[in-house]
C-alpha cells in the first residue's frame, strides 16, 4: 500500500489515504497454432509469463472471442472443424483480475484426411476413365494425380474427375489428396488406385 504525506517547515504533515498499485503483466509471445499437423485440433503453444498465479486466456475467431482457460502454455482446440482456418491469440491474467494485452495472433487449422473408396470406370467408357471418391469433411478441393504423385492432373471441388487423357487400352494409376487453397495446404495422398 503506497502513503503519501505533506511535509512543511514544522515537520510532517497528516497522511493521505492509501492506495493499491501493481505492475501489468506482459502479453505472452510466440503463439503458434499448427497448420494441420493434426487431424482432431489445433495445438498451440506460447511463451510463459513470470509471476504469481499467473493463467492464460485463449481466443479464437474475427473477431477473437473466449475460448477456454488454462494454467499451461499449450491448449488444444478439440473443437474446431477439419479445413477451417481459425484467428488464435492469447493473454495472461491473474486471480486479482489483471489480464494483459493479446500476443500476436496466429492462424491454425484442423488437417485434412486423404480421401478413401477410390474407384475407377474399367473399360466400361470409350473416351475417358472415370475416378470417383468419397468425400473428406471439410476439403473444399481435392488434386487427382495419374501414374506419379507429382504428376497433377486435375483439382476439382467434386468427388469425381474424367480422365480424357488416357490411351485406350492402357493401364493408368490414380492418387488423390485433399486440398485447402487458402493455406496451400494438402492432405496426404490416397493410396493407388489403378
Amino acid at each position: 500500500m503506497l502513503f503519501r504525506s505533506a511535509v512543511n517547515l514544522a515537520g510532517e504533515g497528516q497522511k493521505s489515504s492509501g492506495d493499491l498499485g501493481w505492475k501489468g503483466l506482459s502479453a505472452p509471445t510466440q503463439l503458434l497454432a499448427t497448420d494441420g499437423a493434426h487431424q482432431d485440433k489445433v495445438a498451440l503453444s506460447w511463451n510463459s509469463i513470470h509471476g504469481s498465479g499467473v493463467s492464460y486466456k485463449v481466443y479464437r475467431g474475427t473477431p477473437l472471442s473466449l475460448l477456454g482457460i488454462t494454467s499451461n502454455t499449450t491448449f488444444n482446440d478439440t473443437t474446431a472443424s477439419p479445413g477451417t482456418t481459425l484467428q488464435y491469440a492469447v493473454s495472461a491474467f491473474t486471480s486479482a483480475a489483471i489480464e494483459s494485452t493479446f500476443s500476436n495472433t496466429d492462424i491454425g487449422f484442423v488437417g485434412l484426411t486423404a480421401p478413401s473408396g477410390l474407384s475407377a470406370s474399367l473399360g466400361t467408357l470409350t473416351d475417358k476413365i472415370r475416378v470417383s471418391w468419397s468425400p473428406v469433411t471439410g476439403a473444399p478441393l481435392y488434386r487427382v494425380y495419374k501414374d506419379t504423385t507429382t504428376n497433377l492432373i486435375a483439382t476439382t471441388g467434386l468427388t469425381g474427375h474424367d480422365d480424357t487423357t488416357t490411351t485406350p487400352g492402357i493401364t493408368a494409376n490414380y492418387f488423390v489428396s485433399s486440398f485447402i487453397p487458402d493455406v496451400a495446404f494438402e492432405s496426404v495422398k490416397s493410396a493407388r488406385l489403378s
